[in-house]
């Protein structure tokens, strides 16, 4: 599992600072963006389009 801090507007989409989705070390970032649609859709197609890649509205930071 981990838990990803959401800013802005994603912030009010999912009602929450943060989300934690099913994820393990290996996995890909497809796969993160996956977990996260699964999760709450709204909240990924705000973040990806359906070819998997990121909308404009997010920023990617990996151990930031």
């Amino acid at each position: 599992m981990k838990t990803i801090n959401l800013l802005a507007t994603l912030r009010d989409i999912a009602g929450s600072k943060s989300i934690t989705v099913p994820f393990d070390d290996g996995q890909t970032v497809h796969e993160l963006l996956q977990a996260i649609n699964d999760l709450n859709y709204e909240l990924g197609a705000q973040i990806a389009t359906a070819a998997g890649e990121l909308t404009g509205l997010v920023h990617l930071l990996i151990h930031g």
